[in-house]
Protein backbone atom coordinates (compact mmCIF):
# COMPACT_ATOMS: atom_id res chain seq x y z
CA UNK A 1 0.00 0.00 0.00
CA UNK A 2 1.16 3.65 -0.29
CA UNK A 3 0.99 5.71 2.21
CA UNK A 4 -0.21 9.39 1.06
CA UNK A 5 -0.49 12.74 2.10
CA UNK A 6 -3.83 13.72 4.42
CA UNK A 7 -5.24 16.81 5.40
CA UNK A 8 -7.86 16.75 8.43
CA UNK A 9 -8.83 13.13 7.21
CA UNK A 10 -7.07 9.78 5.80
CA UNK A 11 -7.08 7.30 3.37
CA UNK A 12 -5.36 4.40 2.12
CA UNK A 13 -4.86 3.44 -1.23
CA UNK A 14 -4.02 -0.47 -3.01
CA UNK A 15 -2.01 0.02 -5.25
CA UNK A 16 -2.68 -3.72 -7.22
CA UNK A 17 -5.93 -2.09 -7.87
CA UNK A 18 -6.13 1.68 -7.36
CA UNK A 19 -9.31 1.70 -4.95
CA UNK A 20 -9.41 3.67 -2.04
CA UNK A 21 -10.45 3.20 1.56
CA UNK A 22 -12.13 6.15 2.92
CA UNK A 23 -11.03 6.50 7.35
CA UNK A 24 -13.40 7.97 9.37
CA UNK A 25 -12.79 11.31 10.05
CA UNK A 26 -13.83 11.36 13.46
CA UNK A 27 -11.55 13.23 16.50
CA UNK A 28 -11.12 9.76 18.79
CA UNK A 29 -10.72 11.46 22.07
CA UNK A 30 -13.78 14.00 21.88
CA UNK A 31 -15.76 11.88 18.93
CA UNK A 32 -16.29 14.98 17.25
CA UNK A 33 -15.75 15.25 13.24
CA UNK A 34 -12.32 17.00 12.67
CA UNK A 35 -12.72 20.30 10.69
CA UNK A 36 -10.07 21.00 7.35
CA UNK A 37 -6.16 21.55 8.64
CA UNK A 38 -5.81 25.36 7.49
CA UNK A 39 -2.90 24.31 5.51
CA UNK A 40 -1.73 21.29 2.94
CA UNK A 41 0.77 19.17 4.89
CA UNK A 42 3.44 16.82 3.37
CA UNK A 43 3.87 13.74 3.81
CA UNK A 44 1.44 12.91 6.85
CA UNK A 45 -0.05 9.93 6.81
CA UNK A 46 2.50 6.51 8.19
CA UNK A 47 1.55 3.25 8.26
CA UNK A 48 2.86 1.19 11.38
CA UNK A 49 5.59 -1.40 10.91
CA UNK A 50 3.95 -3.86 13.43
CA UNK A 51 0.35 -3.59 13.24
CA UNK A 52 -2.62 -1.71 11.25
CA UNK A 53 -2.45 1.70 12.79
CA UNK A 54 -2.66 4.61 10.32
CA UNK A 55 -0.97 7.39 11.94
CA UNK A 56 -1.13 11.51 10.53
CA UNK A 57 -1.37 14.76 12.65
CA UNK A 58 -3.85 17.24 12.64
CA UNK A 59 -3.05 20.47 14.43
CA UNK A 60 -1.92 19.49 18.06
CA UNK A 61 -2.53 15.84 17.87
CA UNK A 62 -0.89 12.98 16.25
CA UNK A 63 -4.20 10.61 15.56
CA UNK A 64 -3.88 7.10 14.99
CA UNK A 65 -6.85 4.95 13.35
CA UNK A 66 -7.29 1.61 12.20
CA UNK A 67 -6.43 1.10 8.50
CA UNK A 68 -7.85 -2.23 8.20
CA UNK A 69 -11.46 -1.19 8.36
CA UNK A 70 -13.32 -0.90 5.08
CA UNK A 71 -16.36 1.55 5.70
CA UNK A 72 -17.98 2.25 9.29
CA UNK A 73 -16.03 4.21 12.48
CA UNK A 74 -11.92 3.24 11.97
CA UNK A 75 -11.80 5.39 15.13
CA UNK A 76 -13.64 3.29 17.26
CA UNK A 77 -10.10 1.69 19.01
CA UNK A 78 -8.57 4.78 17.40
CA UNK A 79 -5.92 6.73 19.49
CA UNK A 80 -4.71 10.59 19.95
CA UNK A 81 -1.73 12.11 21.12
CA UNK A 82 -1.79 15.51 22.52
CA UNK A 83 1.24 17.83 21.25
CA UNK A 84 1.12 20.22 24.30
CA UNK A 85 1.28 23.79 22.82
CA UNK A 86 2.63 22.74 19.27
CA UNK A 87 1.23 22.36 15.82
CA UNK A 88 2.15 19.11 14.05
CA UNK A 89 3.96 18.80 10.38
CA UNK A 90 4.04 14.94 10.66
CA UNK A 91 4.23 11.65 11.75
CA UNK A 92 6.61 8.62 11.00
CA UNK A 93 6.79 5.18 12.08
CA UNK A 94 10.17 4.04 12.60
CA UNK A 95 12.02 0.98 13.84
CA UNK A 96 15.36 0.92 15.43
CA UNK A 97 14.98 -2.95 16.99
CA UNK A 98 12.00 -5.21 17.45
CA UNK A 99 9.68 -2.39 18.48
CA UNK A 100 8.22 0.40 16.43
CA UNK A 101 8.65 4.33 17.52
CA UNK A 102 6.18 6.98 16.65
CA UNK A 103 8.31 10.02 15.82
CA UNK A 104 6.06 13.46 15.85
CA UNK A 105 7.68 16.67 14.20
CA UNK A 106 5.84 19.92 14.85
CA UNK A 107 7.01 23.66 13.84
CA UNK A 108 9.02 24.09 17.19
CA UNK A 109 9.95 20.32 18.38
CA UNK A 110 10.01 17.21 17.74
CA UNK A 111 8.94 14.18 20.37
CA UNK A 112 9.93 10.34 19.94
CA UNK A 113 7.44 8.05 21.58
CA UNK A 114 7.18 4.69 22.17
CA UNK A 115 4.81 1.93 19.78
CA UNK A 116 1.96 2.16 22.22
CA UNK A 117 1.73 5.63 22.52
CA UNK A 118 1.82 6.04 26.36
CA UNK A 119 5.19 7.07 27.00
CA UNK A 120 7.12 10.30 25.89
CA UNK A 121 11.12 8.98 25.37
CA UNK A 122 12.31 12.49 24.00
CA UNK A 123 11.31 15.70 23.24
CA UNK A 124 13.83 18.56 21.76
CA UNK A 125 12.55 21.76 21.77
CA UNK A 126 13.37 25.44 21.35
CA UNK A 127 15.89 26.88 23.09
CA UNK A 128 14.71 29.15 26.13
CA UNK A 129 14.92 33.29 24.84
CA UNK A 130 16.46 32.25 21.60
CA UNK A 131 14.31 34.26 18.70
CA UNK A 132 12.70 32.21 16.19
CA UNK A 133 13.92 32.55 12.56
CA UNK A 134 11.68 32.54 10.41
CA UNK A 135 10.83 29.88 7.65
CA UNK A 136 12.23 29.91 4.83
CA UNK A 137 11.26 26.43 3.43
CA UNK A 138 7.92 27.45 1.38
CA UNK A 139 6.04 24.85 3.03
CA UNK A 140 5.17 26.88 6.29
CA UNK A 141 1.65 26.80 8.09
CA UNK A 142 -0.18 30.39 8.94
CA UNK A 143 -0.60 28.97 12.53
CA UNK A 144 3.28 28.42 12.32
CA UNK A 145 3.89 31.87 14.52
CA UNK A 146 1.32 30.89 16.80
CA UNK A 147 2.87 27.40 17.88
CA UNK A 148 6.72 28.62 17.91
CA UNK A 149 5.93 31.11 20.40
CA UNK A 150 3.89 28.80 22.88
CA UNK A 151 6.26 25.15 22.18
CA UNK A 152 9.28 25.86 24.21
CA UNK A 153 8.47 23.40 26.73
CA UNK A 154 7.36 19.30 26.16
CA UNK A 155 3.46 18.00 26.61
CA UNK A 156 4.78 16.56 30.20
CA UNK A 157 8.07 19.04 30.57
CA UNK A 158 10.36 15.81 31.80
CA UNK A 159 14.33 15.83 32.26
CA UNK A 160 14.03 13.81 28.86
CA UNK A 161 13.64 17.41 27.28
CA UNK A 162 17.00 18.19 25.06
CA UNK A 163 17.52 21.90 23.37
CA UNK A 164 17.52 23.02 19.85
CA UNK A 165 19.44 26.43 18.91
CA UNK A 166 17.00 27.46 17.18
CA UNK A 167 13.02 27.10 16.69
CA UNK A 168 12.55 26.74 12.93
CA UNK A 169 9.70 24.10 11.70
CA UNK A 170 10.98 19.89 12.27
CA UNK A 171 10.26 18.07 9.19
CA UNK A 172 11.30 14.90 8.08
CA UNK A 173 11.90 12.07 10.08
CA UNK A 174 14.52 8.89 9.55
CA UNK A 175 16.23 6.15 11.19
CA UNK A 176 19.09 3.99 11.10
CA UNK A 177 19.34 0.74 13.13
CA UNK A 178 22.81 0.52 12.35
CA UNK A 179 23.27 3.57 14.16
CA UNK A 180 20.87 3.38 16.24
CA UNK A 181 19.47 6.97 15.68
CA UNK A 182 16.34 9.08 14.68
CA UNK A 183 17.39 11.48 12.81
CA UNK A 184 14.50 14.83 11.99
CA UNK A 185 15.08 18.29 10.13
CA UNK A 186 14.87 20.91 12.30
CA UNK A 187 15.34 24.74 10.52
CA UNK A 188 18.71 24.23 8.30
CA UNK A 189 19.58 21.14 10.68
CA UNK A 190 19.96 17.62 11.24
CA UNK A 191 19.22 16.57 15.46
CA UNK A 192 20.15 13.52 15.70
CA UNK A 193 18.93 11.22 18.29
CA UNK A 194 21.04 8.28 19.86
CA UNK A 195 19.30 5.43 21.60
CA UNK A 196 21.03 3.49 24.13
CA UNK A 197 20.82 -0.13 23.68
CA UNK A 198 17.37 -0.27 25.88
CA UNK A 199 16.33 1.60 22.89
CA UNK A 200 14.32 3.71 25.23
CA UNK A 201 16.90 5.95 26.32
CA UNK A 202 18.19 8.99 23.80
CA UNK A 203 20.34 11.57 24.09
CA UNK A 204 21.12 14.74 21.23
CA UNK A 205 24.19 14.58 19.11
CA UNK A 206 25.62 17.63 18.24
CA UNK A 207 23.54 19.34 15.44
CA UNK A 208 24.55 18.95 11.80
CA UNK A 209 24.13 21.80 9.64
CA UNK A 210 22.30 20.32 6.15
CA UNK A 211 21.93 22.95 3.85
CA UNK A 212 23.05 26.46 3.48
CA UNK A 213 20.29 29.21 3.55
CA UNK A 214 17.78 26.86 3.25
CA UNK A 215 15.74 24.28 5.08
CA UNK A 216 15.02 20.89 5.47
CA UNK A 217 11.87 20.34 4.01
CA UNK A 218 11.81 15.88 4.34
CA UNK A 219 14.32 13.37 4.69
CA UNK A 220 14.66 9.55 4.22
CA UNK A 221 17.15 6.60 5.53
CA UNK A 222 16.86 3.18 3.15
CA UNK A 223 15.93 0.09 4.51
CA UNK A 224 19.75 -0.90 5.53
CA UNK A 225 20.28 2.50 7.70
CA UNK A 226 23.31 3.67 5.36
CA UNK A 227 21.60 5.81 2.85
CA UNK A 228 20.44 9.13 4.04
CA UNK A 229 18.98 11.98 1.72
CA UNK A 230 17.31 15.10 2.40
CA UNK A 231 15.11 17.40 0.32
CA UNK A 232 15.22 21.19 1.17
CA UNK A 233 13.55 24.32 0.53
CA UNK A 234 15.86 25.83 -2.28
CA UNK A 235 15.42 22.56 -4.07
CA UNK A 236 18.72 20.89 -3.17
CA UNK A 237 18.69 16.83 -2.60
CA UNK A 238 21.23 16.53 0.00
CA UNK A 239 23.09 12.64 -0.37
CA UNK A 240 24.87 11.25 2.80
CA UNK A 241 25.58 8.23 4.65
CA UNK A 242 23.40 7.94 7.73
CA UNK A 243 25.77 6.18 9.78
CA UNK A 244 27.73 9.12 10.64
CA UNK A 245 25.74 11.93 9.41
CA UNK A 246 28.00 12.75 6.93
CA UNK A 247 27.61 14.40 3.57
CA UNK A 248 28.87 12.75 0.54
CA UNK A 249 27.46 15.76 -1.91
CA UNK A 250 24.39 17.78 -3.17
CA UNK A 251 22.78 17.68 -6.41
CA UNK A 252 21.40 20.67 -7.29
CA UNK A 253 18.04 22.12 -8.04
CA UNK A 254 16.23 22.18 -11.48
CA UNK A 255 15.30 25.32 -12.91
CA UNK A 256 11.49 26.13 -13.45
CA UNK A 257 10.63 28.78 -16.50
CA UNK A 258 12.60 32.34 -15.46
CA UNK A 259 15.12 30.51 -13.45
CA UNK A 260 13.03 30.24 -10.15
CA UNK A 261 13.65 26.99 -7.91
CA UNK A 262 10.92 25.31 -5.83
CA UNK A 263 11.03 23.64 -2.67
CA UNK A 264 11.24 19.69 -2.30
CA UNK A 265 7.99 18.66 -0.71
CA UNK A 266 9.25 14.74 -0.25
CA UNK A 267 11.75 12.58 -0.74
CA UNK A 268 12.67 8.72 -0.43
CA UNK A 269 15.50 6.56 -1.20
CA UNK A 270 15.33 2.69 -1.76
CA UNK A 271 18.35 1.07 -2.84
CA UNK A 272 20.09 3.29 -5.50
CA UNK A 273 17.08 5.08 -6.61
CA UNK A 274 15.99 8.82 -4.79
CA UNK A 275 12.92 10.17 -5.55
CA UNK A 276 12.67 13.84 -5.14
CA UNK A 277 9.04 15.79 -5.34
CA UNK A 278 8.96 19.33 -5.13
CA UNK A 279 6.02 22.15 -4.99
CA UNK A 280 5.87 22.23 -8.99
CA UNK A 281 4.42 18.83 -9.43
CA UNK A 282 7.66 17.65 -10.74
CA UNK A 283 8.98 14.50 -9.97
CA UNK A 284 12.90 13.77 -10.13
CA UNK A 285 14.83 10.39 -10.15
CA UNK A 286 18.24 10.76 -9.06
CA UNK A 287 21.43 7.48 -8.26
CA UNK A 288 22.47 7.54 -4.97
CA UNK A 289 25.64 6.08 -6.15
CA UNK A 290 26.69 8.87 -8.59
CA UNK A 291 24.44 11.77 -7.43
CA UNK A 292 22.69 12.52 -11.09
CA UNK A 293 19.93 12.49 -12.12
CA UNK A 294 18.52 10.01 -14.53
CA UNK A 295 15.35 11.18 -15.08
CA UNK A 296 12.82 13.59 -14.63
CA UNK A 297 9.04 13.55 -14.35
CA UNK A 298 6.40 16.65 -15.16
CA UNK A 299 3.67 14.17 -12.88
CA UNK A 300 0.81 16.82 -11.69
CA UNK A 301 -0.15 20.42 -12.65
CA UNK A 302 0.06 21.21 -8.73
CA UNK A 303 2.32 20.33 -5.32
CA UNK A 304 3.04 16.92 -5.29
CA UNK A 305 2.17 16.23 -1.61
CA UNK A 306 3.64 12.82 -0.87
CA UNK A 307 5.52 9.86 -2.16
CA UNK A 308 6.04 6.42 -1.99
CA UNK A 309 7.97 3.34 -2.91
CA UNK A 310 7.58 -0.21 -3.26
CA UNK A 311 9.95 -1.77 -1.08
CA UNK A 312 11.29 -4.23 -3.80
CA UNK A 313 10.09 -3.03 -7.18
CA UNK A 314 10.95 -0.22 -9.13
CA UNK A 315 7.66 1.18 -8.85
CA UNK A 316 6.09 4.37 -7.37
CA UNK A 317 3.11 6.56 -6.39
CA UNK A 318 2.90 10.26 -6.43
CA UNK A 319 0.19 12.37 -4.46
CA UNK A 320 -0.62 15.82 -5.21
CA UNK A 321 -3.27 18.77 -4.83
CA UNK A 322 -5.05 18.11 -7.59
CA UNK A 323 -6.71 15.24 -5.62
CA UNK A 324 -4.88 12.40 -7.88
CA UNK A 325 -2.80 9.61 -7.22
CA UNK A 326 -0.70 8.48 -10.13
CA UNK A 327 1.65 4.71 -10.50
CA UNK A 328 4.58 4.80 -11.90
CA UNK A 329 7.04 2.39 -12.90
CA UNK A 330 10.42 2.20 -14.31
CA UNK A 331 11.09 -1.10 -16.09
CA UNK A 332 14.64 -1.11 -17.34
CA UNK A 333 15.58 0.12 -13.81
CA UNK A 334 17.38 -3.36 -12.58
CA UNK A 335 19.39 -2.67 -15.89
CA UNK A 336 20.48 0.58 -15.79
CA UNK A 337 17.65 2.08 -17.64
CA UNK A 338 15.72 5.58 -16.78
CA UNK A 339 12.89 5.19 -18.54
CA UNK A 340 9.51 5.62 -16.98
CA UNK A 341 6.20 4.74 -17.41
CA UNK A 342 3.18 5.87 -16.18
CA UNK A 343 0.76 3.04 -15.11
CA UNK A 344 -2.22 4.21 -13.77
CA UNK A 345 -4.28 7.33 -11.86
CA UNK A 346 -7.06 7.57 -9.40
CA UNK A 347 -8.79 10.58 -8.64
CA UNK A 348 -10.01 11.44 -5.53
CA UNK A 349 -13.22 12.76 -3.68
CA UNK A 350 -13.35 14.71 0.14
CA UNK A 351 -15.54 13.75 2.68
CA UNK A 352 -18.77 15.01 1.87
Amino acid sequence: AAAMAASGSAKRYDVGNMQSIRLTATNPVTGARFSPTPSMLFNNLSASPSDKALTFVHKGMAVSVDGSVVGGDNTTNGKAIRLGASVGTGAKWVALGASPLLVVTTEANFQIWDGAGDHLLFFAGATDGVAAEPSRSGLQSPMAAASRASAAAGPDGGSHVASLAASAPCRGVGASHVARTVIVGCGSDLIVAQAEADLKTFSMLPRVRAHDDAEVTDLSVDESGVKLVTGASDGTVGIWDARVTSKLGDVEPLAADGGVTAPIASVLVRGDLIAAADVLGRLRLIRYSSQKTVAVVNAHPRAITALALHPREFLFATASEDAVIKLWAMPEAAAGGSRVEHRGSLELTDHP
